[in-house]
């Protein structure tokens, strides 16, 4: 009978968890949320946990970009992202492939009463170092429609990922809280 291995068969075994890095909170208007102390030595992946995001005006796609170098410099050149997506928008699915600018989630984000979005996103840096895996899914509601994204993109290049930034496409962040938390593999 097969048996689950948490380590190499012949070497040390590898221990993984999840820790608490930091939490931005938005409670008045800003045009982004960064995070700009990754480092890819530290942790394997990063994770994002989004609740109550709310934006200033609608409709708004929710919008990812990677930062490289000390300051980061956002990365948004044409083709950088590859982008794979499922979306449900007011009960139609869609599906989505493209080249773009951004690793993007299309939830149609407005300012109308009782309207927020929450979910998760991921990044991790794969061990070539060649790119690196951004996923996520969310959800947004108006109180009545639901609308949610899943999807994946990937950002091929060799410069190291220093930081990660949340915007919306048409407007600013109004409120929302991001909680960003680290994966670790080390030896037990």
């Amino acid at each position: 009978m097969p048996r689950a291995v948490t380590g190499p068969v012949n070497g040390p075994r590898i221990k993984s968890w999840w820790e608490w890095l930091e939490t931005t909170e938005v409670s008045a208007s800003v045009t982004s949320v960064d995070f700009t102390a990754l480092n890819p030595t530290d942790y394997d992946v990063y994770h994002w946990q989004i609740s109550s995001l709310t934006a200033v005006s609608g409709p708004n796609d929710f919008q990812m970009r990677v930062g490289t170098g000390a300051t980061p410099t956002w990365e948004s050149g044409s083709n950088t992202y590859y982008n794979a997506e499922y979306y449900n928008a007011s009960g139609t699915d869609n599906v989505t492939n493209a080249l773009n600018t951004r690793a993007q989630a299309r939830i149609a984000l407005s300012n109308a009463a009782l309207e927020c979005a929450s979910g998760w996103v991921q990044l991790s840096m794969l061990d070539d170092t060649n790119h690196s895996l951004i996923n996520w899914h969310l959800g947004a509601t108006d109180g009545n429609l639901v609308h949610t994204s899943m999807g994946s993109a990937s950002w091929t290049d060799t410069t190291t990922i220093t930081g990660f930034r949340f915007l919306l496409s048409g407007g600013n962040i109004d409120g929302g809280m991001f909680s960003m938390y680290g994966l670790r593999r080390g030896a037990a």
